[in-house]
């Protein structure tokens, strides 16, 4: 199954929103560009293009099993992440505990949680980035 999760990678570098692409061209702030590459030496936040709002860690945990989910982003490093490459899948990292995201228990049924963990090389933290109809990015395990 290709479930969809619906979230837009945004790069905010010193604080201004940048093009999710591999040109360093300036957008104005809100403006958000197709993904198309990912510059794995860049910091991302994810957010949903339902709500608006990013991934996050709760309360900026650097525990292993922290609840990630989705809140108001105002630059705090809980929201930031990381990409590394790892064949045709990523691990995303959280900038602020240097955490991977994942799956819980490795679970693969619609409504299964995400939390951080330390990265271990499992499938459950390994996601795949896929452009959509839409032309927005999103994210899926590697099991999907």
């Amino acid at each position: 199954m290709n479930a969809r999760l619906g979230w837009l990678l945004v790069w905010l570098p010193l604080g201004m929103v940048w093009g999710c692409s591999s040109e360093t061209e300036q957008l104005a702030p809100g403006t958000v560009r197709t993904l198309t590459a990912i510059d794995m030496s860049k910091s991302y936040k994810i957010v949903s293009v339902h709500s608006g709002k990013a991934l996050d860690v709760e309360n900026g945990s650097s525990s292993d099993g922290a609840n990630v989910h989705q809140w108001g982003y105002d630059s705090q490093t809980s929201a930031q992440w990381t990409f590394e490459g790892q064949g045709d899948t990523y691990a995303i990292r959280n900038v602020a505990s240097g955490k991977v995201l994942e799956v819980v228990n490795g679970g693969s049924n619609n409504g299964d949680n995400v939390q951080q963990w330390t990265y271990q090389d499992q499938s459950q933290a390994q996601w795949l980035l896929e452009e959509v109809e839409n032309k927005r990015g999103s994210l899926k395990t590697g099991d999907d």
